[in-house]
């Protein structure tokens, strides 16, 4: 049986969907963790993009978060908000922590240099952690998801919360951010209106800390999928019962949603 029971009726799309807007609540996830009695990080669910576009935003914001000040203040000029300040400070180490638990879950195409996987050949560095294994739906490799360890809930909740203080244009991390933002966009800057687009950077940001949220103790869906996985042999194939293969749709659904920013407003717009 599952820990939770926030399905309730409708597709798995649609139950995905109710998921994801459960979460929304602050703090909710942490909550249904303590509850069930959880001390350690739960074991998540992560896609594997293969380009680095998990890891791209979350490059962004550690490089926001780290050198915020020297560009935004004058010399010998101090924070007006110390609050703001220890908050970014907090962020910058727990957005580094979880892209290091990130990092080896993504493949690296770079690497040409081939090993044998499950019988077919793959580059050496695409052998990445949280099984290697294709996921099966019949005779139709679906796209992989990984497991990930070590990424606390606290570290998610920390990055969640100054992804919205960024957004929400609060002094000088917002415009840290759009600096860094111009930049990394190779974009010309309007004199006239200053630099922009911080906040769509660290909209995506928050896009896979919301991902990250969709733990297995809160989300049936990953709970399903966490399970079949860590259950079987990490570098063979994983062929999918109907069951597993729903939870996989409603699982990605979800996460292609929160990884584009989409709400379900938009969508039913």
């Amino acid at each position: 049986m599952s820990n939770t029971d926030f399905g309730g009726d409708g597709t798995p799309e649609e139950q995905a969907q109710r998921i994801a807007a459960s979460l929304r609540g602050s703090g909710l996830g942490r909550a249904v963790e303590e509850a069930a009695g959880r001390t350690a990080p739960p074991v998540r669910l992560i896609p594997d993009l293969g380009d680095g576009g998990l890891l791209h935003s979350l490059s962004w914001l550690s490089e926001v978060l780290t050198g915020w000040g020297e560009d935004t203040l004058d010399d010998g000029e101090a924070f007006e908000d110390p609050v703001e300040a220890a908050a970014a400070d907090a962020a910058a180490d727990a957005v580094d922590r979880i892209i290091e638990a990130i990092r080896p879950t993504q493949t690296d195409p770079r690497t040409p240099s081939e090993i044998r996987v499950d019988g077919r050949w793959v580059p050496q560095s695409t052998a990445p952690a949280g099984y290697a294994g294709r996921l099966m739906n019949g005779s139709m490799e679906l796209g992989p998801i990984r497991l990930i360890e070590g990424i606390t809930t606290e570290d998610v909740d920390t990055v969640i919360d100054i992804c919205e203080r960024i957004i929400s244009d609060r002094g000088p991390l917002t415009d840290a951010a759009n600096e860094i933002a111009s930049s990394w966009d190779n974009r010309p800057v309007d004199v006239n209106e200053g630099p922009t687009g911080g906040a769509d950077w660290a909209r995506r940001a928050l896009g896979i800390m919301h991902l990250l949220e969709r733990t297995p103790y809160f989300d049936e869906h990953a709970e399903t999928l966490v399970r079949a996985l860590a259950h079987h042999d990490p570098d063979t194939d994983l062929h999918l019962t109907g069951a597993q293969v729903d939870a996989y749709r409603a699982w990605t659904h979800a996460a292609l949603r929160e990884l584009a920013g989409t709400s379900n407003e938009d969508e039913e717009a």
